[in-house]
């Protein structure tokens, strides 16, 4: 490169070993210039950096002065300090059940607000006034409890993770009218392909047929209905034993499962084999304790895929075998019975029951991960600062109560009749 660029390469007062001049005496004549970050970088041959701070160029096996490189300066991302404030907030005043299902909260609450007129039926409506009223709730908790990690006080802490999962049962009424929002129709049509390409061409649900009977019907809906009880079982054990970190994992596990089981719900919104094939089933099923008609009222028409009582009952199985052995051998029962009355009962398809188990073994393989991973994001994050008003607080406080001082110091206590020993007199 033939072109001369003259630029002031060295800084100022200081001396060339070579030439003996001082480079606020001369002009230094290099080809090629190029800018790296906020420096410049002059090249003739060997390249040199002209303005470098704190780095020195390493002499060469031949004598002549080579720059040492160490990489470019990295320059600050616009918006990392952002992100990191709005992360360490996050982390600081959240915890992860509240993170995880603040999404689909927040997603209802967009709707109801853009489209008030769907909102219908009286389940939708008792629901949203119950998130509304769990909100409240939480926002003053969260007042007296401004970080999730503080060590006291600990019933703040549960009942503020009973909120959060109670937040997110609160959304399910409201699928009735949101999913058809976001994705109109019904895709029972592909589970039902689903399950006749893993059955060979075969539907397996209206095989059962030949099993219905007054006596099995009532079994199996008792069984249904059975899904929470092992659920507060085992949450009742971890809470009695004040073991919080499997408490945390539980909660936050079933936290999991619901979202994830609304996440596909919007997917792959479906009704059930039910209404998808009902034109396959010969005989009807009848309801001796009106368990069923209770569920048929009260459905949302769109909770098919996967299926959320096989991802429940599987997931407290799993932290049970965990936590608390007894209660798994106990429960274990349920693990088949479930299952096999979601397909009686002609609820799910048999692709519903194995994403459901699917999600289980999912959420509970992640959720102490998550946990894990959230403890130590929050050590990581420094401590809030406190207000101007607080400090202000905090010395009036110390204005008024004035040092403390300590007491006199208290007798010294031993056992046994001789308090001391007799010291030896004077020889």
């Amino acid at each position: 490169m033939e072109a001369s660029v003259e630029t002031a390469g060295l800084r100022h007062g200081s001396v060339d070993r070579r030439t003996g001049e001082r480079a606020d005496e001369r002009t230094v004549e290099r080809a090629g210039s190029s800018r790296i970050g906020e420096r410049t970088v002059e090249r003739a041959g060997p390249s040199r950096i002209g303005e470098r701070t704190g780095e020195q160029a390493a002499p060469s096996r031949g004598g002549a002065r080579t720059p040492r490189l160490r990489g470019a300066e990295r320059l600050p991302r616009p918006g990392t300090g952002v992100r990191r404030r709005a992360k360490a907030a996050a982390v600081r005043l959240l915890d992860p059940k509240e993170a995880v299902a603040l999404p689909f909260v927040a997603l209802v609450a967009v709707l109801a607000v853009s489209r008030p007129a769907a909102v219908t039926h009286p389940d939708s409506r008792a629901a949203l006034a119950l998130s509304g009223a769990l909100v409240a709730v939480w926002w003053g908790l969260a007042a007296r409890l401004p970080t999730w990690h503080a060590p006291r006080p600990h019933r703040c802490r549960r009942v503020r993770d009973l909120i959060a999962v109670l937040s997110c049962l609160a959304v399910y009424p409201s699928l009735r009218w949101a999913v058809p929002l976001v994705h109109p129709g019904h895709c029972d049509h592909l589970l039902a392909a689903a399950d006749r390409w893993l059955f060979a061409g075969h539907d397996p649900v209206p095989v059962l047929d030949r099993l219905v009977d007054p006596v099995t019907t009532a079994v199996m809906a008792l069984a249904y209905a059975c899904e929470w009880a092992p659920l507060l079982a085992l949450g009742g054990f971890l809470w009695v034993r004040g073991r919080d970190r499997e408490w945390s994992d539980l909660l936050l596990g079933l936290v999991i499962v619901q979202c994830l089981g609304y996440a596909g719900y919007f997917s792959l919104p479906a009704v059930g084999p039910w209404h998808g094939l009902a034109g396959r089933f010969t005989v009807p099923l009848g309801d001796v304790l009106g368990i069923r008609r209770y569920y048929l009222d009260h459905s949302t028409g769109v909770d098919a895929f996967p299926s959320l009582h096989v991802a429940t009952i599987v997931l407290i199985a799993l932290f049970a075998w965990r936590d608390c052995r007894p209660l798994f051998w106990l429960t274990s029962p349920l693990l088949v019975v479930i299952p096999a009355s979601t397909l009686y009962l002609r609820w799910h398809y048999v692709t519903d029951l194995v994403a459901g188990a699917a999600v289980a073994v999912l959420a509970r393989a992640c959720a102490p991960r998550v946990n894990r991973a959230w403890d130590a994001a929050h050590r990581a994050v420094p401590p809030p600062r406190r207000s101007r008003t607080g400090r202000r607080r905090a010395r009036d406080r110390r204005r008024t109560i004035g040092p403390v001082t300590p007491g006199p110091r208290a007798p010294r206590r031993t056992a046994g009749p001789c308090r001391e020993r007799p010291r030896p007199g004077p020889l």
